[in-house]
């Protein structure tokens, strides 16, 4: 099963085009622009894209890639994953991202075969790091512990349109992914199947793994099993729950047991869901203006205010919010979406807005970039902002140079 989304035509319109750097070329015969994948990404500078011709890659070089924390993007020249291969020949595994790499680093239309290692026999995420796998083959990895094809831990990735199959894990379990320590994957379009040890995916220690679109089958350890069971077979949802807030919810985001709920004059609202039949109001922050929007990442909110930007509130103890820090960047500001170090906002007719949050108690304006209309949401995808500019539409906008992001594409609704 398929879903096909506006969003995700676009991203296919749009994307071979979009990086703002140099295009490089990889050959497994060394014959390329450099003689092998990681001195091509020690190279490499924000916005450039690294190529690897069909063939199939090994050696010390071309495994255990470490991705550096750069805004660059590896992908098949051909953009297919089954004749662009890495061969990890065992003991070791294909990526590492280990420095806090976002959604700017991206990964697209490559196999991954006979990773083996203790966490991560495909790819290892750790450290904040939420890069974008897209298009990507997960074909007989394993991990001794978590997760035979994906590992992550206080990790977030997009994996969109992958396949993992014929993938295992050992002892802890999740043969395809695993989550631990905090970590919030999420997963579309993409297929799971006949792994032989281990369940398809797991989660704990807070973590948690949305699934959208996906098949899962015969995987040994089970399909929809642990904490994604519920949302399988999810095509006719139930009223189960409820909690009021004090004043209008116009924006929520939910990390493990807890929900965050933008509540415009009344603030931050912190609801705890661990029986989502009877959810809880357990925390409360007092904005300076309307609380429009929420974002999370680990035990951070970052709360859009209305009348003075980003604030970032610390919710490690839900009854106690306290803010660590905030940007401001005047009024009428929206939406907002986090990935990795960065929060991007919809600050109406000031466009999008970049904020560097690397630094999380003093986070830094960035870049921006002015749009036709009014911008009032917005959200994050494989190197591009997706911003709902009012009667103008979509405007799509790159941002692998998040300093100077750049209108690369837009989609006029048909409205008024």
């Amino acid at each position: 099963m398929r879903c096909y989304v506006l969003v995700a035509s676009l991203i296919a319109f749009i994307l071979p085009g979009t990086a703002s750097g140099a295009t490089y070329v990889v050959r497994p015969d060394g014959t390329g622009d450099f003689p092998d994948i990681q001195t091509a990404i020690n190279a490499a500078s924000i916005g450039d894209v690294i190529e690897l011709t069909d063939g199939v890659f090994v050696g010390e070089n071309n495994r255990d890639l470490d991705f550096q924390g750069k805004a660059i993007t590896i992908r098949s020249q051909s953009g297919n994953a089954e004749t662009c291969i890495i061969d990890v020949e065992g003991g070791n595994r294909g990526f590492v991202f280990q420095s806090g790499e976002g959604s700017t680093s991206v990964l697209h239309g490559i196999t991954i075969t006979n990773g083996a290692t203790d966490n991560g026999g495909g790819v290892l995420c750790v450290n904040s790091s939420s890069p974008t796998i897209t298009e990507c083959i997960f074909l007989e990895n394993s991990a001794d512990l978590f997760g035979g094809g994906i590992y992550c831990d206080e990790s977030s990735p997009m994996i969109s349109g992958c396949t993992f199959y014929d993938n295992a894990a050992f002892h802890a379990s999740g043969a395809c992914v695993g989550c631990t320590s905090d970590s919030h994957v999420t997963l579309e379009n993409t297929i799971i199947a006949f792994s032989w040890a281990g369940s398809a995916v797991y989660c704990d220690g807070g973590s948690d793994a949305a699934l959208t679109c996906c098949d899962l089958y015969a995987n040994a350890g089970g399909d929809w099993v642990g904490s994604i069971a519920w949302q399988f077979g999810n095509t006719n949802p139930s009223h189960v729950g409820s909690c009021n807030t004090p004043y209008q919810a116009r924006g929520v985001a939910v990390s493990g047991d807890i929900a965050l709920v933008a509540d415009r004059d009344s603030g931050l609202q912190i609801i705890d869901i661990s029986d989502p039949a009877s959810p809880v109001l357990v925390g409360t922050y007092e904005t300076y203006g309307p609380a429009e929007d929420v974002a999370v990442s680990g035990n951070y909110a970052f709360v859009s205010d209305r009348n003075y930007g980003l604030l970032v509130i610390d919710f490690s103890n839900p009854s106690s919010p306290y803010r660590l820090g905030g940007c401001a960047i005047g009024d009428n500001v929206y939406g907002v979406a986090v990935s990795g170090d960065l929060a991007f906002m919809a600050n109406n007719d000031d466009g999008l807005r970049v904020i560097d949050i690397s630094v999380i108690w003093n986070p830094v304006l960035l870049g921006s970039c002015n749009t036709p209309g009014l911008a009032k949401d917005v959200a994050t995808f494989g190197g591009l902002a997706f911003v709902a500019d009012g009667v103008s539409g979509l405007q799509v906008i790159d941002i692998s140079d998040p300093s100077s992001p750049v209108l690369v594409g837009n989609y006029s609704s048909p409205g008024p």
